[in-house]
């Protein structure tokens, strides 16, 4: 072998390849991150509450009446819902309770 002959070629010995390839998957990596951060933030808090799904399945006509009600004592039972007056289907809710 001569001296100064790279069999490689005139990128050396291919590490160069592995160094761009990690390289350009952490920038996309980033990339990806800031998007997501960016379309989190905007997207708003998420609201959890458990009536208000319960709600919405009463007026789209997934759940009964009488399990809506359900849904609604118990939830008051346990305190995760704090009774106020909602509207479902545009007229109140009225709870068995509540009469």
């Amino acid at each position: 072998m001569r001296r100064g002959f790279d069999p490689m070629g005139p990128g050396g010995d291919g590490w160069w390849l592995a160094g761009t390839t990690i390289g350009t998957v952490l920038f996309l990596a980033a990339i990806a991150a800031i998007v997501w951060l960016i379309v989190r933030a905007v997207s708003g808090p998420r609201t959890d509450d458990p009536f208000r799904r319960a709600a919405a399945r009463y007026a789209a006509g997934k759940i009964e009446r009488v399990e809506f009600e359900r849904i609604q004592r118990d939830l008051r039972t346990v305190g995760q819902v704090t009774p106020t007056e909602a509207t479902v289907s545009g007229s109140p809710v009225e709870s068995p309770n509540d009469t």
